[in-house]
């Protein structure tokens, strides 16, 4: 990383509290943060027994310029070659960490439509994802817990425009929702662009008893992909279908060999806000075969105090672009079937410990194990 990267961070920083403070007196500053402490074991068949202690450390502020504008800049460790890690590991010589822009945008509810909102620049994840509640602060009015297709730390960049109304009857009130989005994928200057278009609407139905259902459905078109450069400069597809292509000059790049048109569907049922089922298929329908994914699971308890949750999950090399979902399940990317299991519970207000534990197969024809043990301490304000 270059020297000046961690400084320009911390400077955009300043800069949003210093304008948020100075430019008008009615403007609310508000500042988060979380910092996460993991230890976790891996055993692949394949190789060696590893383990690695890692941090995560964010800081965000957040400006409201009105009861309808807000904005958000958020630093925070991570890896500029990856965009689903958040994280560092520990061990290297006591050198220090990079930091660097992991969150930039603004929210806008129009006061004469306020169902609708506006995000534009680098977010959270604005799709719904069915699951146990996430307590991550992204600073969003829903779940990002399963992650089937986008792992919880992933950014996107660009704009989303969503829609959330709620409709009470005598017995049974409907929510329903739409969340569209437009996001960059990579620029290549000379030729056309990389991007994602992305959409999905459902509804949440809640009863007079303490059972809420939530269904729906998305669709995720990833543009200017089949036949192009890995993206983030990785050298593996992440599970994927690859291809090689040999330059003129003798050199070898590695080409995305499949086009990704995901179709999804969702539902999960909640009782009373203390358990739940869940689950979500997908299917790729750009790719012939092999394009398939699901999964299934529950979770019990209470979130502010104790909760046990388990997930099944199966997905083929093409179902989903495997280097934007889950990066602990399989180790990161596609092409496996297999379990995990977590406890959660929180010891004194605003820290929770976390074990999780997964038990996965990779390669779904040769089902090589993986095991993975995590213990996470996590530390909200």
């Amino acid at each position: 990383m270059k020297r000046g990267s961690g400084l320009s961070c911390w400077s955009l920083l300043a800069v949003t509290v210093f304008l948020a403070t100075s430019t008008r007196a009615e403007t609310r500053l508000g500042i988060w943060g979380d910092l996460r402490y993991r230890f976790e074991l891996s055993d692949d068949e394949r190789a060696e027994l590893a383990y690695r202690h890692r941090l995560r450390a964010r800081l965000g502020v957040r400006a409201a310029f009105s009861e309808f504008l807000d904005t958000f800049v958020q630093i925070g460790t991570g890896d500029a070659g990856d965009p689903v890690a958040n994280e560092q590991t520990l061990g290297e010589a006591f050198s220090s960490k990079p930091i660097w822009l992991t969150l930039a945008y603004f929210d806008w509810r129009p006061s004469v439509a306020d169902a609708f909102r506006l995000r534009g620049g680098k977010m959270a994840t604005p799709f719904l994802a069915v699951g146990a509640p996430n307590t991550s602060s992204d600073h969003l009015d829903h779940s990002t817990s399963s992650e089937l297709i986008w792992d919880r730390d992933l950014r996107p960049e660009g704009i989303n425009l969503s829609f959330k109304r709620r409709f009470d009857g005598d017995d049974i009130s409907l929510e329903p929702f739409v969340h569209t989005g437009v996001f960059w994928l990579q620029h290549r200057p000379g030729e056309s662009d990389s991007w994602l278009f992305g959409g999905q609407a459902g509804v949440e139905i809640a009863f007079d008893n303490p059972v809420r259902l939530t269904l729906g459905g998305g669709y995720f078109d990833f543009l200017r992909i089949e036949g192009r450069p890995l993206l983030a400069g990785v050298e593996r597809g992440f599970g994927n279908s690859v291809s090689r292509e040999t330059g003129a000059a003798g050199q070898s790049t590695t080409l995305y060999a499949r086009d990704y048109n995901e179709i999804e569907l969702f539902a999960q049922v909640t009782v009373n806000r203390r358990a739940s089922i869940h689950g979500q298929f997908v299917v790729n329908v750009a790719a012939e075969n092999d394009n398939k994914a699901w999964m299934a699971g529950a979770w019990i308890g209470d979130h502010s105090v104790f909760v046990v949750r388990y997930e099944f999950r199966w997905v083929q090399p093409d179902a989903v672009f495997g280097l934007f979902s889950d990066s602990d399940f399989l180790g990161g990317g596609t092409n496996g079937k297999g379990n995990e299991w977590g406890i959660e519970f929180n010891p004194i207000e605003q820290m929770t410990v976390e074990v999780t534990y997964l038990y996965n197969k990779r390669d779904l024809f040769h089902e090589y194990k993986y095991h993975s043990l995590q213990l996470d301490l996590n530390f909200l304000f």
